[in-house]
C-alpha cells in the first residue's frame, strides 16, 4: 500500500479498515510511504475519550505497521539515479508598476496587465535559467493557448535580454535558452501534435516537410510492413508467414 501514512492515526478514519484482518484478510501487508507519521496518545485518549489512536508508524514488529523492512533516503535515491536532484529557486518580480497594476481590481485583469505579467514571468524564467544553468523547465498554465504563447515567446525574450546584458548567456550553440538541453525528439513530437490538431501554420509545415519530416510513425510503419508483406507473399504465394519470417531484412509475421 502506497501513501501508507494516510491510514495512520485515529480509528475513525475510513481507510484504517485496512489494518483489520477480520474485514480484509491478508497473510502479509506491505506499507510504503515517504512521510512516516508517528503518533502518541494524549491525555484525553488515555482517559478513554473517543478517537483512540489505531496506528502509529513506529519501527515496531508488534505494531499495526510492523517492523521497518527497508529505508531509502532521498540522497541515496538521487545517487542511484532514481530521483532527480532538485533545488527550490524562488523568483521575485520586483517591478513596482506591475505590482501596482495587479491591485487595480477589475482593471488588474485587463489584457494589458495580463500581458505585462506574462512578459515579466518570461523574463524571470530566462534570467533564472541563465543564472542557475537550467537544462530544461516545466511551466504550468491554466490555458493551453497561454502555455503555447509562453513557449513561443521565450526565444525573443532571451535574445532581447542577451542583447541588453551579455551576462545573460545564451547556449554556446546559439540556440535560444528555451531550447537549451531540450531533446530534439520531444520538439519533433510536439510539432507532430500541433500538426495533427491542425494548429500549425502552412509555412512551418512546408519548412518541416522540406527537411523530410515524418508526420506519423504509424503510417510509415504500415507502409514498410505492407511492402515487406507484398514481397514475401510474392515469393511464397501466401501470407501465412511464421513469426521469424523476414523480407529483405524487414520483419514479416502473420501473428
Amino acid at each position: 500500500m502506497d501513501e501508507a501514512h494516510r491510514v495512520s492515526g485515529r480509528i475513525g478514519k475510513p481507510w484504517a479498515v485496512v489494518h483489520d484482518n477480520t474485514r480484509i484478510p491478508s497473510l502479509r501487508r506491505l506499507y510504503v510511504t515517504a512521510t512516516p507519521r508517528l503518533w502518541q496518545l494524549g491525555d484525553e485518549d488515555e482517559a478513554g475519550a473517543p478517537g483512540e489512536l489505531v496506528a502509529s508508524m513506529d519501527d515496531d514488529p508488534d505494531g499495526p505497521f510492523g517492523g521497518r523492512a527497508f529505508t531509502l533516503t532521498l540522497s541515496e535515491a538521487i545517487d542511484r539515479g532514481i530521483c532527480a536532484p532538485y533545488e527550490v529557486v524562488c523568483v521575485d518580480a520586483t517591478g513596482t508598476a506591475l505590482q501596482a497594476a495587479q491591485l487595480l481590481g477589475a482593471e488588474g485583469r485587463s489584457a494589458k496587465v495580463r500581458g505585462a505579467r506574462f512578459a515579466a514571468l518570461q523574463t524571470a524564467l530566462v534570467k533564472a535559467s541563465s543564472e542557475e544553468n537550467f537544462r530544461r523547465t516545466l511551466v504550468f498554465h491554466h490555458v493551453v493557448k497561454e502555455a503555447e504563447a509562453f513557449a513561443a515567446g521565450l526565444p525573443d525574450i532571451a535574445a532581447h535580454l542577451h542583447a541588453a546584458d551579455r551576462s545573460c548567456n545564451r547556449p554556446r550553440s546559439g540556440w535560444p535558452v528555451s531550447l537549451a538541453g531540450f531533446p530534439l525528439g520531444q520538439w519533433a513530437a510536439d510539432a507532430r501534435r500541433f500538426y495533427a490538431r491542425g494548429e500549425m501554420d502552412a509555412d512551418r509545415v512546408a519548412q518541416l516537410e522540406k527537411l523530410g519530416m515524418v508526420w506519423s510513425h504509424f503510417d510509415v510503419a504500415w507502409e514498410e510492413g505492407l511492402a515487406a508483406a507484398r514481397g514475401w507473399a510474392a515469393e511464397n504465394c501466401h501470407l501465412l508467414a511464421p513469426l521469424s519470417a523476414t523480407f529483405q531484412g524487414a520483419a514479416v509475421a502473420s501473428g
